[in-house]
């Protein structure tokens, strides 16, 4: 119909002439269209039906147009002819990841749901999204869980807990499961990153090294090891200290056996070296012959003369001993009292009763038993029990199976050995717990000493 002449079938019939005009109009609204399109004038913006863009989001990445995963981050191809066929098996993939992953949220309303969205306007799309996935890195949160764990001395199965794997996979799904060989790889790589940046500032400084040694034998293996700390000054004038190695030192422990340890040491700092700070005892006297043998003197200050630092509080832990040892079982009948009112809960609880509600006296500190090979908890146990001198007394009168009462000779020998320990106590507190034990500070405690042993 729309070949014949439009007045003529206006005449016919008016219905009919509606109808070819309105064709008519429909076919030059088309034809104009297409000729529009063919002039380069943009096109109407095709509708995203498909379900997988509830799931991703157009982008352009390096000139290129990505389909980016809203869950994930990762980019597919996002023209329009790529289809969306590899989107969904992608989403197909990761089932229970989309069902765990919110979808992005409105814009806030509130001050609070707005603390709880990451708004991140994209430069491209001008949307506001969720928390952005690719700023997450796998690697460096797997590198702080290996921290924590050496850090809080964790085991390595630790990772390998149901417990941690389930808040894992609520707080972080990308994060993967991990096993303790992982944890173990991650240990070495940042030993090795350690190691590194401690070569590299020992290898910048301009100041002498003083290195000081701790040793001990493991109680459930029974072997000895040996940590190595270097102390040096930087060149921002700061004290620094440094873990140089970690030694299992086989047995016997000979002087020969300390040198094959201590070389390898020594070679880190090469001439650098000022001084060795070592327990005073006569197989590290003579690993010191067989060290400064090894090297020319002019490697050390004045010949070598001062290079063995004898350690401090370990002659401060001699001299202790050797009181105690002449004392001998003066201070026995406190520590079985002690003993006594802290082998049960029932004992406590009147022990501190008696002291709080009938003495009235302040029970802040409680009653510690010592162990004999540590002299300072010695002198912690006899400042506690003096304190409550009276409440063991009046304790005696109450329970007959207490036969471990001191005489007034044996509290004032107490009393007497805890002011002489106080002073060591002191010191060996600051040697331990300060980071510049400098002589200033230590000197006159020192001189204390003195005064003290020869009154």
């Amino acid at each position: 119909m729309s070949d014949l002449d439009p007045d003529l079938v206006a005449q016919l019939n008016p219905q009919t002439s509606s109808n070819v005009n309105a064709e008519n109009s429909q076919t030059r609204s088309i034809s104009g269209g297409t000729k529009s399109d063919s002039e380069g004038q943009p096109k109407s913006p095709l509708r995203q039906t498909s379900k997988a863009w509830d799931h991703f989001t157009r982008r352009t990445i390096n000139g290129e147009m990505k389909a980016v995963c809203n869950h994930c981050g990762k980019g597919f191809a996002g023209q329009q002819s790529s289809g969306t066929s590899h989107l969904l098996n992608h989403i197909d993939r990761y089932p229970k990841r989309m069902q765990e992953s919110a979808p992005a949220p409105a814009p806030a309303s509130s001050p609070s749901q707005a603390s709880k969205v990451y708004k991140k306007k994209d430069a491209e799309t001008s949307v506001i999204s969720a928390f952005d996935p690719t700023a997450f890195d796998k690697s460096l949160a797997r590198q702080k869980i290996a921290r924590m764990i050496i850090m809080h001395e964790l085991p390595l199965r630790f990772v390998e807990y149901e417990g941690f794997r389930d808040l894992m996979s609520f707080v972080q799904p990308l994060l993967g499961k991990i096993c303790r060989n992982t944890v173990k790889k991650k240990f070495f790589k940042l030993f090795d990153f350690e190691k590194a940046k401690t070569m590299a500032l020992l290898g910048d400084i301009t100041s002498k090294v003083s290195i000081t040694t701790n040793m001990w034998t493991s109680s459930n293996q029974k072997k000895g090891y040996m940590v190595v700390t270097a102390h040096f000054i930087d060149n921002s004038w700061t004290l620094r200290n440094r873990i140089l190695r970690f030694i299992y030192v086989p047995s016997p422990h000979t002087a020969e056996t300390f040198l094959m340890s201590w070389l390898n040491v020594c070679w880190i700092v090469d001439q650098r070296l000022s001084t060795i700070n070592i327990d005073s005892c006569s197989t590290n006297d003579a690993m010191i012959l067989l060290l400064l043998a090894k090297f020319p003197l002019g490697s050390f200050l004045l010949n070598g003369k001062l290079l063995h630092v004898r350690c401090c509080a370990h002659i401060l832990n001699l001299i202790v001993k050797d009181g105690l040892d002449a004392i001998g079982n003066g201070t026995e009948k406190v520590r079985n009292s002690v003993n006594y009112w802290t082998s049960s809960p029932k004992r406590i609880e009147l022990f501190e009763d008696m002291a709080n509600r009938q003495l009235k006296l302040n029970y802040s500190k409680s009653l510690v038993l010592d162990c004999k090979t540590k002299w300072n908890s010695t002198y912690l146990m006899l400042e506690v029990a003096l304190t409550y001198k009276d409440v063991f007394t009046r304790l005696k009168h109450r329970d007959n199976q207490y036969k471990h009462l001191p005489t007034e000779v044996e509290w004032e020998l107490a009393r007497v050995v805890c002011e002489h320990l106080k002073p060591f106590y002191t010191m060996t507190e600051m040697f331990s717990s300060i980071n510049y034990p400098t002589a200033s500070l230590f000197f006159p405690i020192i001189c204390e000493i003195i005064l003290s042993l020869n009154a």
